[in-house]
């Protein structure tokens, strides 16, 4: 017999299967309330919040989860992600320059940054962002792409098909070296 916190976890899945998700949420909510310090229990109440379009309930949970283990920096992209959902743009900015502080050599730390620069129309901050990331991580074809997306964004055609045809050819080169 599986312990009973480990029951809930099995039931939940269970349930997601079965695409009943408002059955799969209060069996994780209430292994969540049964074992509040139960981090896996917290983030699988966010998850599904998240599957019900509660971005706020998914963030008060992240929010729990951080409490409890503040060494998981990557719940500062996950929050600030919802926080970009919900339109709260400057809340988000808060947590991806947290993560950003914490990670300065993770490429994540800059696309976070200057997508959502990006989006607010800061399309010189969101270029410096793409270059950083792009010095950490050189052949990375969807930071070119994100890159050429933004010159089209601005007009610049041709620096967009340059980049354009620069990831394409990135990505053809990793699929001929992985070809699965």
């Amino acid at each position: 017999r599986l312990a009973e916190r480990f029951q809930y976890q099995v039931k939940g899945e269970y349930f997601g299967m079965q695409q009943d998700f408002e059955k799969m949420y209060a069996v994780y909510e209430m292994w969540a309330e049964l074992y509040p310090q139960d981090i896996q229990a917290q983030r699988a109440a966010a998850q599904v919040r998240t599957l019900q379009d509660d971005r706020m309930g998914a963030v008060e949970k992240l929010e729990e989860v951080l409490a409890l283990n503040p060494a998981d920096l990557g719940l500062l992209q996950e929050i600030g992600s919802l926080y970009q959902e919900l339109g709260d743009l400057e809340t988000a900015r808060s947590y991806f320059q947290r993560y950003a502080d914490e990670n300065p050599e993770d490429k994540e730390s800059f696309t976070a940054l200057a997508g959502l620069d990006r989006d607010l129309g800061h399309h010189a901050q969101a270029r410096q962002l793409y270059e950083r990331a792009l010095l950490l991580e050189p052949g990375d074809a969807q930071l070119k792409l994100a890159v050429a997306a933004l010159d089209r964004d601005v007009g610049d055609f041709d620096a967009a098909e340059e980049g354009y045809e620069e990831a394409l050819a990135d990505f053809q080169a990793a699929v001929e070296m992985d070809p699965e």
